[in-house]
């Protein structure tokens, strides 16, 4: 009898062992999850004050008479700039849950679909090209940094 016990609270131990590890796996992706969401909503933020900036500069150029301008420009690659950051951000959350997206239709399918259940194209998992765009859109935040401080120099404030 003394031998069933023993097997079966050996058995119980590592499936509540297994059930622990399980657990923590899922708490650590939500947790990663919610940092990248929160990235999101930071760069959205971002885009709107862009958004807003561009949108009384250019009535202020407008007003004045003049039509080209490169801080339109300017203005504009660092609202690209955050959709970039955007993508990437999405990008890996689709990592974490083992998601690629269709690059025919954009449907989200699992890692190991060989093709999209929507549109029927072949789809491939292609992790060095989150990457790149990883470094990329660093590359292009790092940039983008010194062009902000010294375009708000000198820039009346409109508060």
């Amino acid at each position: 009898m003394e031998v069933f016990e023993m097997a079966f609270l050996n058995n119980l131990k590592d499936k509540v062992g297994n059930l622990a590890q399980s657990a923590a796996q899922k708490s650590g992706e939500v947790v990663e999850i919610t940092k990248l969401n929160m990235n999101i909503k930071t760069e959205k933020e971002g885009i709107e004050s862009l958004y807003q900036q561009l949108g009384e500069y250019c009535f202020r150029k407008y007003a004045s008479g003049e039509t080209d301008d490169q801080k339109v420009t300017e203005l504009c690659e660092q609202v690209k700039i955050h959709l970039e950051n955007i993508d990437f951000f999405e990008e890996k959350i689709n990592e974490i849950k083992n998601m690629v997206v269709c690059p025919s239709c954009g449907n989200k399918i699992l890692k190991a679909n060989k093709f999209c259940g929507k549109c029927g194209a072949k789809v491939n998992a292609q992790e060095e090209q989150v990457e790149e765009k990883a470094e990329l859109a660093e590359e292009k935040t790092e940039q983008a940094e010194p062009e902000q401080k010294n375009d708000n120099d000198g820039e009346e404030s409109t508060e």
